[in-house]
């Protein structure tokens, strides 16, 4: 019982230390010190992949200046559910004598699938002289960007248009879609959540 007593202490003694130790690194970045803190300013953002591609800026911020430019890396975290083809990450850049400074991740469409989405989950990645102030991971999802055929079909009958049935058909000759002489509201795809097969008007 005694063994168990004492690791239980040595063991809060060690996360005391610990919290003591991020404690004195949080009040050195806020102490005039010469600390330097740096954290993003969105912990989340989305965006849509087009064929040509698409970019995503996120803005970080530091707590101290420097009369040279500062680079700083980004590693992705586990979490992720994209495929590194996605994806390309710039490097965080500060210009000299500013706190604000941002980073550039290019997205291309290699294979995304219809109506998934997928996240890209960036960790900061600074040497030891520099604390985490804000959030330290910022969060990108992104989709596939789908294109919305919207139309109207007009259908100007007789007087026997209540017998017209019709037919619309893919490239292969498949039935797509078909109906009468009725309003109704339609999507010309099984995946469409964005496509709209429009109405028609009798």
């Amino acid at each position: 019982m005694k063994k168990i007593r004492l690791l239980s202490t040595l063991i809060l003694i060690t996360s005391l230390m610990a919290c003591d130790q991020d404690d004195a690194n949080t009040s050195s970045i806020y102490g005039n010190t010469g600390q330097t803190g740096l954290g993003f300013l969105t912990s989340s953002i989305s965006t849509v992949v087009p064929v040509e591609g698409s970019s995503v800026t996120l803005n970080v911020q530091a707590t101290t200046t420097s009369t040279t430019e500062r680079n700083f890396n980004v590693k992705v975290n586990e979490a992720s559910t994209g495929a590194s083809g996605d994806y390309t990450l710039g490097i965080i850049t500060i210009p000299a004598g500013s706190y604000d400074g941002t980073l550039n991740v290019s997205f291309v469409d290699t294979n995304l699938v219809d109506l998934v989405s997928y996240s890209l989950v960036l960790d900061l990645d600074f040497p030891l002289d520099v604390a985490a102030v804000g959030s330290k991971t910022a969060t990108i999802s992104y989709n596939k960007y789908l294109v919305c055929n919207d139309f109207v079909l007009t259908l100007n009958e007789d007087n026997y248009g209540s017998e017209r049935t019709w037919d619309i058909t893919d490239a292969d000759g498949s039935v797509v879609e078909s109906g009468g002489a009725i309003f109704r509201h339609r999507c010309a795809s099984a995946n469409c959540r964005n496509h709209d097969f429009s109405r028609w008007m009798l």
